[in-house]
């Protein structure tokens, strides 16, 4: 996997994260302190890297905006309709 594979991954990542959490009921602000905390135990495994967390952030912002998944970041096949759809 390239480099922008990996960003596009953890941009997947953080979309899904916040939609399954706005799904589940949660606002924004926990979402966004639930990624937070995400963020933190990975830096305590030492499993962190800036350019993925912000990736990462940038889905969930775009998942609390109510933007579909950027297409850029897109998997082949994937459904690009937004909140609401499965995987």
């Amino acid at each position: 996997m390239n480099h922008d594979e990996f960003r596009a991954v953890a941009y997947r990542l953080g979309h899904h994260f916040a939609e399954r959490l706005l799904r589940a009921g949660k606002d924004h602000e926990a979402i966004r302190l639930a990624m937070r905390d995400a963020q933190e135990r990975l830096k305590s495994l030492r499993a962190y890297s800036a350019t993925l967390d912000a990736m990462k952030r940038l889905g969930v912002e775009d998942a609390l905006a109510g933007k579909p998944i950027d297409r850029r970041y897109a998997a082949p096949g994937e459904s690009r309709g937004g909140a609401g759809h499965r995987h």
